[in-house]
């Protein structure tokens, strides 16, 4: 884990071993209103009840930015952090399945769904 202690962007820029040379990278950042929405709710004055626009707004800022580097980007890959941001990387072998289809929220409340079922 890196912390920063002051708010400068920071640059990370990897070395890969070439045996990853086919490998992917998925990228998940989380910043204002990309995985983060209370700054959007900060914004709507802080509202304690939602319309349904406000909601689907907050919904949306809500999910993080995925991204997926493919192999040829791997040797110069350089990520920046603002501060207040978050970098989750995930390294994924060839072949592996692809990203969900779908929004986290819908996968926990899949999982939740089969782990109560469990429990009984």
């Amino acid at each position: 884990m890196l912390e920063l202690t002051d708010q400068s962007p920071l640059s990370l820029t990897f070395d890969w071993a070439s045996d990853l040379a086919n490998a992917q990278i998925i990228e998940t950042r989380i910043s204002a209103r990309a995985g983060s929405a209370w700054e959007t709710w900060r914004d709507l004055c802080s509202p304690q009840t939602l319309s349904p626009g406000e909601f689907a707004l907050l919904q949306a800022h809500a999910e993080p930015r995925r991204t997926l580097h493919p192999a040829s980007a791997l040797p110069d890959l350089t990520l920046t952090l603002a501060p207040g941001e978050v970098v989750h990387l995930e390294l994924r072998a060839p072949g592996q399945p692809s990203l969900p289809k779908t929004n986290l929220r819908k996968q926990f409340v899949d999982w939740k769904k089969r782990m109560s079922g469990i429990s009984r």
